[in-house]
């Protein structure tokens, strides 16, 4: 079955197809653990030629281990003071409209993509996608298939390799030779390409996330929540702040919230809340009490 994408034909043909290369730089290996990215990095292309390009530190709202670091070079420092996920997700789903995408591995990107855009109540992405590393592994017998190891078989020139935008501008090189390589056997339109990889790739919403009602509203609004919680067993507390993440530590479910005003970033047991208001300047005015349905969570 060949995925399907109604803003871009199965007939388009190759020379006419938008791809978005994409690459990530995350914290870990594991989203629903908590895990989080870093860095994203993109180039659109048409034809051969490069139309644009996207990249942009991310602040992952945790501390970036130093095994994640000793790879891909990104510190705690580099990220202080750079976006949240959920402050940039406009911009690079804006980037990546009516495109197809190319990722070298894609389950990893894409697993982190889908998951945060399901915390923050954005749309999943429905985008055909291509793997170049199934491609690699189906059609090439390289020595190995990191993207090191198949650009220097294919005698091209490697960037910053293990930072987002270095690792794309080599993709971009690469994928560009396969697409030589299927049209020289006859594939003409985006349906032969997605039929080389077997009918596309389908990455569901992720399943394991689950939020009340309550929470999925203030998601919802991008103004300034007013939240009130617990600090210790007795004492309450309230804070007015943009909620960004839901993060996961031992099992325990967390919300990140930065409070503008003092640039403070909060991670907050979601057990530890009592209410949370929208704050008067947002689109629309609500209220509610967490803690209503425990077992949405």
């Amino acid at each position: 079955m060949v995925q399907m994408n109604p803003t871009l034909p199965l007939s388009t043909p190759m020379s006419e197809i938008p791809f978005v290369f994409l690459d990530t730089e995350t914290t870990g290996i594991y989203p629903d653990q908590g895990a989080r990215i870093c860095e994203i990095a993109m180039i659109k292309t048409r034809g051969g030629k490069i139309l644009g390009s996207y990249e942009q530190l991310l602040n992952p709202g945790r501390k970036i281990p130093k095994e994640a670091s000793a790879i891909n070079h990104i510190t705690n420092e580099m990220v202080e003071g750079q976006p949240y996920f959920r402050q940039a997700a406009d911009e690079i789903l804006d980037f990546l409209k009516d495109s197809v995408l190319v990722m070298h591995n894609a389950p990893f990107d894409m697993g982190f993509l889908q998951l945060q855009l399901r915390v923050i109540r954005k749309p999943s992405l429905s985008n055909p996608v291509i793997d170049s590393l199934f491609l690699a592994r189906k059609y090439y017998k390289f020595p190995g298939n990191r993207l090191s190891h198949i650009g220097k078989a294919l005698g091209l020139q490697a960037g910053t390799l293990h930072r987002a935008l270095g690792d794309i501008e080599l993709l971009v090189k690469i994928v560009d030779r396969f697409l030589q390589d299927f049209q020289g056997s006859g594939a003409r339109t985006l349906e032969d390409l997605l039929l080389l990889q077997e009918g596309g790739m389908i990455f569901p919403e992720p399943a394991f996330f689950q939020m009340s009602s309550q929470l999925e509203e203030m998601f919802k609004y991008s103004g300034l929540v007013s939240l009130e919680y617990r600090e210790g067993t007795d004492k309450s507390h309230k804070i007015l702040a943009e909620p960004l993440d839901i993060l996961v530590h031992n099992g325990d479910q967390y919300l990140l919230a930065l409070e503008p005003d003092k640039q403070k970033q909060h991670q907050i047991s979601l057990e530890r809340i009592l209410s949370v208001s929208i704050f008067p300047d947002s689109p629309e005015k609500s209220s509610f009490d967490p803690l209503t349905d425990k077992n949405e969570r």
